[in-house]
């Protein structure tokens, strides 16, 4: 008999006092199994999921015989809990005969049952940087004291593969075949998506199938998760595919699995950010038939999760407002990531023309974010959304850029020669840090300090000038500017180069960025009128950074109708079943970020 894990002993000392207290009241007293637990403990990422250890990436399916009987040895245990917890948690009064169970499984944490996502708030760090995890129902495929294995259930694609497109790391995996034989069968895969470790575009993707085939050539190439759910590699589906016991439609297909390093799971479950769903196979298949039947692939799989959210008497926590913002970014994130479109965007192909055909950028040069209806930063770096950025520096290897409006809530008090004090607000630059014992780079646009010679042009000589702390401490006791002409930044992006392209300007030709003239400094005035960040300010400052953003591309309003389709009406794309335009969704999703990360929200205060 297998050892009990640290997470499971922990677990098994709950479930016996849960017992212990059951016995100690009055039958009518009596407890549900577990209930999902809040805390006040502020949301962390779920990183596990998005950077993953060595460990992890050994998880790529192998059969595993001792996990297989110790599978098969619990099922027994497995069913007569379930019946033991679903007579003690039903009522009376609405108690109906069914053949599927689930229940809320508390904080125990083994192999078949499933991990279902909480929602969490109304801004949530799954939203903006791991949507697909918003409302997941993630089955336990592994679990011991190194690491907890999953694959999300509830993401279906429009994805076919077929046997020619999969490439085997080892042919010899599949039974049957000789090293040197080539498959000739045209099966075809309906893909899921199962989690962002090992996926489609990883150097060695994972591709895992549940089947319910119970021959004995079926036992040898899969494990138990279930009794009645197994899980084979895409070469034992196969194999048994070859042999005739089984067709590719017999197998529910997912890329990628998801996964939680030692004790992890445990500690988000503690804080809330997840549930524990125990279950038997039955549910899970109708469950996946059902997806499977209505195509869910477009509305991101939300119908399981409400399911199963209800099945365990859940139904008022998954009832959040129509049209959440968590909602739509992960219907977004589907549809731009899981449901393949095959067109070529004309418009594409012309701004990257235009791009290419465009003024020179270098240093001194401004860009600003795409005007595009369908940002580019809506799912990811939504720093950059409507952003106007200067470029600091331009060399073979890299580009390094400012952002310009976001100030951040930090002051910096300069002491001038003559020892006045000087407070200045702080701009959030860019994710990186310098490594100098100075953060601060400081910029100006000032005639008089131009004419001056306050500091060193970048560029054009009418443009943004940097300068040093020094200079900007003599430049105000000699009375030729004002702290409110100076910018204070802390931070920069950047973007490498390689092989000749990249940087900021492939940036431009992807059409993440457009660059604009600087033909004069009213963008740069506005910028500097907004105030430090504060919740009373936030409105604010976002509203004057998208007047820059606006006033820096008024030389291409002609493109901006062109490409976003208001020359024709004012058509933009909205996301899938809802009435929210991308381009608001994205204003949004800005707005969340500048709270969490520039803000600091305390409930976000550590994400």
């Amino acid at each position: 008999m297998m050892r009990p894990t640290a997470d499971e002993d922990e677990a098994s000392q709950w479930w016996q006092s849960q017992q212990r207290q059951s016995k100690q009241q009055p039958q009518s007293m009596i407890q549900p199994l577990s209930t999902w637990v809040f805390t006040a403990f502020i949301l962390l990422p779920c990183s596990a999921f998005h950077s993953w250890s060595p460990l992890a990436r050994q998880m790529a399916f192998r059969p595993n015989h001792r996990l297989r009987q110790t599978v098969a040895s619990q099922e027994d245990w497995k069913d007569f809990r379930a019946r033991l917890v679903m007579n003690t948690t039903s009522n009376s009064a609405d108690n109906k005969t069914t053949t599927s169970w689930a229940y809320d499984a508390g904080f125990f944490i083994e192999t078949g049952s499933i991990v279902l996502s909480k929602v969490e708030s109304t801004l949530g760090c799954h939203d903006l940087q791991q949507p697909y995890f918003h409302k997941c129902a993630v089955l336990v495929l592994e679990h011991d004291e190194d690491f907890t294995k999953g694959i999300i259930l509830n993401r279906p694609t429009n994805l076919v593969l077929k046997d020619e497109d999969i490439e085997y790391q080892d042919d010899d995996a599949i039974l049957g075949m000789e090293s040197n034989e080539t498959i000739e069968n045209n099966n075809t895969w309906s893909m899921m998506f199962g989690g962002d470790i090992a996926g489609l575009y990883d150097d060695e993707p994972t591709i895992l199938c549940l089947h319910s085939i119970t021959t004995e050539l079926a036992r040898q190439v899969s494990d138990a998760v279930l009794k009645n759910v197994m899980v084979t590699s895409h070469a034992g589906a196969l194999t048994l595919v070859n042999a005739g016991e089984a067709k590719s439609s017999d197998f529910f297909v997912f890329y990628g699995f998801s996964g939680w390093e030692s004790g992890q799971l445990l500690k988000e479950l503690k804080r809330g950010s997840w549930g524990m769903v125990a279950t038997d196979s039955e549910t899970i298949w109708e469950q996946l038939e059902w997806q499977k039947e209505h195509n869910c692939s477009r509305s991101a799989g939300l119908e399981m999760w409400q399911n199963l959210t209800d099945k365990i008497g859940k139904k008022s926590e998954g009832e959040p407002a129509e049209d959440s913002f968590s909602d739509l970014m992960l219907k977004e994130w589907t549809t731009e990531m899981l449901c393949v479109e095959d067109y070529c965007d004309d418009n594409m192909i012309f701004r990257a023309l235009e791009a290419a055909q465009g003024q020179q950028i270098g240093e001194g040069s401004l860009v600003r974010g795409s005007s595009l209806d369908y940002s580019p930063f809506l799912l990811e770096e939504q720093l950059f959304h409507k952003s106007t950025m200067l470029v600091f520096q331009e060399d073979e290897e890299m580009s390094v850029g400012l952002l310009l409006n976001h100030p951040s809530k930090d002051m910096h008090i300069l002491k001038t020669p003559k020892g006045k004090k000087t407070e200045f607000n702080i701009r959030y630059g860019g994710p990186s840090d310098p490594d100098d014992d100075d953060p601060l780079i400081w910029l100006h646009s000032s005639k008089a300090l131009r004419e001056a010679d306050i500091g060193l042009s970048l560029g054009e000589k009418e443009g943004i000038w940097t300068c040093t702390g020094d200079e900007v401490g003599l430049a105000i006791d000699k009375g030729l500017a004002g702290p409110a002409e100076f910018m204070p930044v802390q931070g920069f992006s950047v973007w490498e180069k390689e092989a000749g392209a990249g940087g900021i300007a492939g940036q431009v030709l992807a059409g993440n960025f457009e660059a604009v003239s600087q033909t004069d400094d009213k963008v740069w005035r506005l910028l500097l009128s907004q105030q430090p960040l504060s919740e009373s300010t936030l409105d604010e400052n976002l509203k004057l950074s998208s007047q820059a953003w606006a006033m820096a591309g008024k030389d291409s309003e002609k493109k901006v109708e062109m490409f976003n389709g208001t020359a024709t009406g004012g058509m933009q794309r909205r996301v899938f079943g809802s009435n929210m335009k991308v381009s608001d969704l994205a204003d949004d999703a800005l707005r969340n970020w500048i709270t969490i990360f520039l803000l600091g929200d305390g409930e976000y205060s550590a994400y």
